[in-house]
């Protein structure tokens, strides 16, 4: 029998579109331009060299290429995973020291194992335990942390140690320190990048010119021509030329164990990140969603970009966007990147020694700038204030403590708020209306009401699983309309959004129906899924309701007097 062995590879390039090709070469220099300045503005959130940034955006993207199943998806370096790393790091090494990236590189061969791991296991659906709040909280938070930390090196002054609130009032304390050649440097950068913006809507043309680049070519220019180095302007220094080397991490159980909360947390990141952004793009495209096969390509992009002495990459919805707005619609387009980026590693590094620092500090300023997403924030407040609080609260814990206990924290404020929300349902009483026509309309009703759908009837709707938090819900609610005046003569349960009883919950329907019989109340049960009643069938309560009293119709019930 013949493998079709592409069925694992090439899923994000093959088929190619030939017509296609132009514009996946002009989506790819596109990329190139703008994802350089970008990822070596990374490298001062992540604390590794210049030159690693510029290495995410080579093997790392090319592997995925290969690999991964999203034809749109652009795995890089990332803000949100290059601030946990950093802040995962820096309490075990210091700052830009070979120890440091020892850890750096043995963390993202970690990260790329859990995810290959992940896919192994099938674990994809993970992404769908972070909701789009707690996201637009935590990308918030991490933009306003980025942004802050990069203010010191705007104005010139020394930075402080500490979260990026202490470090923005410190840089502020010191602003009479201030190198205004620096901040020369940093007005220009953000002009350039920043006043563009502000006229896309007057002047659509403007977003597609590579502010960003012009804004780094500017700075290297002036740097070099005013020697702003001898002006007590920092600047990046050598960088080396050529093919990133291949590199092993130093390896102990010490340093697996320290770096393993943090390698979990940007895991999940990734996971939650990359498959939120494919799935944006196959829906817009109408095109098939892999996520399992796409951790497959992340989790060996990752281990590439260890192997080759960078830091983790991520599904990056920023340069995903670029790409797919310069006309890419495959990983050809990514493929067509990583070439021109193979030829700056190799030919233009040398310019890059004048790059002012306090022009990257803008740079990732301006990149904080755009990950605060205040457009879904007041979406949110807007449409549902109760989960605008959960992403405000994220993005200040983000702020606070870190993006690490950010992520942490706003998986569970999510998980406590799903179970809040299922414990106390918003249950009802189904009650009919009867049209001009004739037409029988059935509305829910409160509890407190006691409406009868019928003389002596009532129709209870319970709107959640029933589960151990909430069975005593159940409970409370049925017999309390048990006591109503007038007395009921029928119960009928509707199970019409009930998709699982635990034990818990089957043992107290078990006893409430017991309690209910001997009360001389008539018991039935309307529109369970046949799951749902194999489940009361093994926990008795069906033999005491009887199976002649499980019915698929409320309707017809009412209407041929069955209950």
């Amino acid at each position: 029998m013949k493998t079709n062995w592409t069925k694992h590879l090439f899923q994000g390039l093959l088929p190619i579109n030939r017509r296609q090709i132009s514009k996946e070469v002009l989506a790819g220099l596109t990329l190139a331009i703008v994802a350089i300045p970008e990822v070596m503005g990374y490298t001062k959130i992540s604390g590794t060299p210049i030159i690693t940034g510029i290495y995410t955006i080579l093997l790392p993207m090319i592997v995925f290429a290969f690999f991964g199943a999203s034809r749109h998806l652009v795995v890089a370096a990332d803000s949100a995973t290059a601030a946990i790393l950093a802040q995962g790091i820096l309490p075990l090494a210091a700052l830009a020291s070979d120890e440091y990236m020892s850890y750096v590189v043995l963390l993202s061969i970690m990260v790329g194992v859990f995810l290959l791991i992940c896919r192994v296991l099938r674990l994809g659906f993970v992404a769908k335990f972070l909701s789009r709040t707690v996201l637009v909280g935590f990308l918030t938070g991490v933009g306003i942390q980025v942004a802050l930390e990069q203010i010191s090196g705007i104005l010139g002054v020394k930075s402080s140690s500490g979260n990026a609130l202490h470090q923005a009032i410190s840089a502020f304390s010191s602003i009479r320190h201030v190198n205004f050649y620096a901040l020369l440097i940093s007005a220009v950068t953000l002009g350039l990048i920043l006043i563009p913006l502000c006229l896309e809507k007057v002047l659509p043309f403007v977003k597609k010119i590579p502010w960003a680049l012009f804004a780094i070519v500017s700075s290297i220019i002036m740097s070099y021509f005013w020697q702003l180095e001898t002006k007590g302007v920092a600047i990046v220094g050598a960088i080396p030329a050529g093919l990133p080397k291949f590199v092993l991490p130093d390896v102990s159980f010490a340093r697996i164990s320290a770096l393993l909360p943090v390698a979990l947390t940007i895991t999940l990141v990734i996971i939650t990140q990359s498959a939120a952004t494919s799935a944006a793009y196959a829906n817009h495209y109408d095109e098939k969603l892999n996520e399992n096969q796409d951790l497959f390509g992340l989790g060996l992009a990752n281990i590439v970009a260890g192997l080759s002495g960078t830091f983790v990459v991520n599904g990056s919805p920023t340069k995903t966007q670029i790409a797919d707005e310069a006309g890419g619609r495959s990983q050809l387009a990514n493929l067509f990147a990583s070439l021109l980026v193979l030829l700056v590693v190799l030919f233009l590094t040398k310019p890059l020694h004048y790059l002012p620092n306090a022009a990257l500090s803008a740079l990732v300023f301006t990149i904080g700038l755009k990950l605060i997403d205040m457009k879904n924030m007041k979406l949110i407040y807007k449409m549902k204030v109760q989960e605008f609080y959960i992403a405000l609260l994220t993005a200040l814990v983000v702020v606070l403590f870190g993006a690490a206990q950010g992520i942490i924290f706003a998986m569970g404020l999510a998980l406590v708020w799903h179970i809040h929300r299922s414990y106390k349902p918003s249950n009802s009483l189904m009650v009919p209306i009867v049209m001009k026509n004739g037409e029988r309309i059935w509305t829910w009703q409160p509890l407190e009401t006691h409406t009868q759908a019928e003389p002596g009837m009532l129709v209870y709707h319970f709107a959640a699983s029933i589960y151990y938090a909430n069975a005593d819900v159940f409970e409370s609610d049925v017999w309390q309309l048990a006591q109503a005046n007038p007395k009921p003569e029928k119960l009928l349960f509707d199970f019409s959004a009930i998709s699982d009883i635990d034990f818990t919950g089957g043992q107290v329907l078990l006893g409430l129906c017991k309690r209910l019989r001997e009360e001389n109340i008539r018991l039935g049960i309307i529109q369970a899924a046949p799951h749902v009643i194999a489940q009361l069938k093994d926990y008795g309560v069906v033999e005491i309701l009887g199976i002649e009293h499980i019915y698929l119709d409320l309707e017809e019930v009412i209407r041929e007097k069955l209950f």
